[in-house]
Parts: structure tokens; sequence; C-alpha cells
């Protein structure tokens, strides 16, 4: 898989950057970038998080 990344404007972007703020999202974000597409309860199990959390 090729690398990709997001380029964001610091004074543009404020809303992604403030998504981005979880550890939980960033988390969330490298695991489906290694390992592709997953359900809700995937995330959930591989990352013990409750599921609400991921949803």
């Amino acid at each position: 898989m090729g690398r990709n990344f997001l380029v964001i404007e610091p004074e543009e972007g404020i809303a992604v950057l403030k998504g981005l703020a979880s550890s939980a999202r960033i988390s969330m974000l490298k695991l489906l970038h290694e390992k592709g597409p997953m359900n809700v309860n995937e995330i959930a199990a591989v990352l013990s998080l409750p599921q609400s959390t991921v949803s």
C-alpha cells in the first residue's frame, strides 16, 4: 500500500485537527490503515474499546 498523507493548514482545518485530538481516533485510523476495512465490532475487539466509543 502506498503512503498517503493528509496535509492540513492549521488555520483552515481546525475542526479536523480537533477531531484527531483523541488517542482512540488516532488508534482507529492506524488500525484501519494497517488492516484495511473493518466493522465496528472488530475494531472494538482489537483495540479493547467499548463498541459505543468506536461508533
